[in-house]
């Protein structure tokens, strides 16, 4: 009898902090940081994998020690909301920036490359002469040489330096360390006054398996956002990528700063309608 009532409050608690934790800021955001790097902009490549890994353990570190210590940050609830503030809006506008390059580029190496043959295509069939005079000389370049230079001028090869090398390898480094450091910083912040977190204060956790089963529940709500995030990463182009990024972060940006303006009243003894109330009236005498 008490192994089955231990096993219906764990799946319980397991549902609750799954169905809680799915679809929330910390979702969102953590479903983005899959798909795009702050530092390296839209992952992928061989490093991809790994660094969505890292996003998964920092999502579920960050998660797990709000669930564990949910009652002693409450009060701190303010200081997470203004940190996650200002870190998503600064990820937002990055997002933004980001975009407005991607909109920017014209033309591509190759399609330059295409319009320039065929402007030469037509500038030779616009000029008459006896091609059959230079029939029988020998060409003073192979065909493989002549594609490997037209290869080198168009983009598709070149030679990487040293100093390129290191640049690449010290991108990677900052991007891991982004993808774990940056995820458990981001995620631990914007959990603050979030719905998931609403619910365990309703309904504390009463012992170890209460815990463990709310920690289950939100990495299975993490892994289900990495997911998402890498097909996101593999099915969407950059740009659009980005402006998914822009859109999502500059929302949650926006509903952050409001949970934070709530808790100014709260340091001062008033109730939250109080404080939106004196908000409204200093906005619309302004």
């Amino acid at each position: 009898m008490v192994g089955l009532m231990v096993v219906e409050g764990f799946g319980i608690n397991l549902c609750r902090s799954l169905i809680g934790e799915t679809g929330d800021k910390t979702f969102l955001l953590t479903m983005i940081l899959a798909a795009w790097c702050p530092w390296a902009g839209v992952r992928g490549g061989d490093a991809s994998l790994y660094q969505q890994f890292l996003v998964l353990s920092g999502a579920s570190l960050a998660l797990g020690l709000r669930t564990m210590f949910v009652e002693k940050l409450t009060p701190q609830a303010e200081i997470s909301d203004w940190a996650a503030f200002s870190l998503m809006f600064v990820l937002a506008v990055r997002a933004y920036i980001d975009l407005g390059r991607a909109d920017g580029v014209m033309q591509t190496p190759d399609a330059e490359a295409g319009a320039e043959g065929e402007a030469i295509s037509e500038h030779k069939g616009s000029e008459t002469w006896n091609k059959s005079a230079f029939s029988g000389m020998p060409s003073t370049k192979s065909d493989a040489g002549f594609a490997a230079e037209e290869s080198m001028k168009y983009g598709s090869f070149a030679p990487v330096s040293a100093d390129g090398l290191l640049a690449e390898r010290n991108d990677r480094l900052i991007s891991d360390v982004i993808a774990f450091v940056g995820t458990v910083f981001l995620v631990f912040a914007a959990e603050a006054d979030d719905k998931s977190e609403a619910a365990l204060l309703d309904q504390p956790l009463k012992g170890a398996v209460d815990v463990t089963a709310s920690v289950i529940g939100s990495m299975l709500a993490v892994f289900i956002a990495v997911f998402i995030g890498f097909v996101v990463e593999r099915q969407l182009s950059n740009a659009r990528v980005l402006f998914l990024a822009a859109a999502v972060l500059f929302p949650m940006s926006l509903m952050t700063l409001s949970q934070a303006l709530l808790h100014l009243g709260a340091l001062e003894g008033k109730s939250a309608s109080d404080t939106v109330v004196g908000l409204i009236s200093i906005f619309s005498s302004a």
